[in-house]
């Protein structure tokens, strides 16, 4: 099967980086090993659902599990941000503001 330019998404890194094995993510989103070892390879599409429930065990949001590779990005903004508290996210974000020049007060 010919994988489209589109298949390529991060399962399996975000699966190694939460440190959970094919059978447990299966367990946990109520699918097979089989079917996800498809997905991670690219040999079977997920559907929206799927990717919600993938994201919601991974611990990640769906556009994350699309775009950011765990396991290449260390340092970057995405890895620092999911250990922040909200409280921390907060700060951080009004911190982002100012270096940016945004005084609107609004959030978003």
């Amino acid at each position: 099967m010919q994988k489209s330019p589109r298949s390529r998404w991060f399962l399996r890194e975000w699966r190694k980086h939460r440190g959970y094995s094919l059978e447990r993510l299966a367990e946990m989103v109520g699918t097979s090993k089989g079917y996800l070892s498809d997905l991670e390879r690219g040999n079977r599409r997920y559907n929206q659902e799927l990717l919600e429930l993938l994201a919601e065990a991974l611990s990640t949001d769906p556009s994350r599990l699309l775009t950011v590779d765990p396991s290449q990005n260390e340092d970057t903004v995405y890895s620092i941000w999911e250990t922040l508290s909200p409280v921390q996210r907060r700060q951080a974000l009004a911190v982002i503001k100012a270096i940016k020049g945004d005084n609107t007060g609004t959030d978003g």
